[in-house]
């Protein structure tokens, strides 16, 4: 029995687009494309973000700082969530689920902020946000596997996990967790149907 689908953001729930991000960052802050990917990512500031190792209250104070310029947290939060493009159909099946959805993902406070704000549609979406920083690990980590059903309180075998990454899912599935990995929509509607997983016409 199923009682959590769980969701991959960046490619399930969302298509990642990083060039996105990055021009709206280049918009906002007037540095270029290349500085940037190095100030916060080539940097490593943003991976420790996503393993939980800064405040996250912090963060946007110190992505300022890494790029130099002064701008306000909604503003940064509005260019962050531009490397996230809401996948409708994906959400259209989330709508008619019969169980929960879980939301599981290699993010940091940044992310859980844009969930909460920009991509607020998105996020209201699920019972669960379960997001690595918070669980100070990373997929396909086995550590983050443990505490996501340690968060949801249930044996790995209730769960039904989406991911677009292959070896996020056959992490998942060593531990015992039902997995596919996403391709379409339309793959993952069979998958759910063939589970049950949806609300009776």
């Amino acid at each position: 029995m199923v009682r959590f689908v769980v969701f991959d953001l960046g490619g399930v729930v969302c298509r990642f687009d990083p060039d996105a991000r990055l021009h709206a960052l280049e918009r906002l802050t007037g540095r270029g494309a290349v500085e940037i990917q190095q100030a916060i990512w080539d940097s490593g500031l943003d991976q420790r973000a996503e393993r939980g190792e800064i405040d996250a209250a912090a963060l946007p104070a110190l992505v300022a700082s890494a790029l130099d310029v002064d701008v306000d947290t909604p503003a940064l939060r509005a260019a962050w969530s531009r490397a996230f493009d809401p996948n409708d159909e994906v959400l259209a099946l989330i709508d008619r689920l019969a169980v929960p959805a879980v939301l599981f993902t290699n993010n940091g406070p940044m992310v859980s902020s844009c969930l909460d704000h920009d991509l607020s549609g998105v996020g209201a979406r699920f019972a669960h946000v379960l997001l690595s920083w918070e669980l100070r690990a990373i997929k396909p980590e086995r550590a983050a596997y443990r505490a996501a059903t340690t968060r949801l309180g249930v044996d790995a075998t209730e769960l039904f996990f989406v991911d677009d990454a292959p070896d996020n899912v056959a992490a998942a599935r060593t531990l015992g967790w039902p997995a596919e990995v996403f391709t379409s929509a339309a793959s993952l509607e069979r998958q759910l149907a063939a589970l049950g997983a949806f609300e009776s016409a």
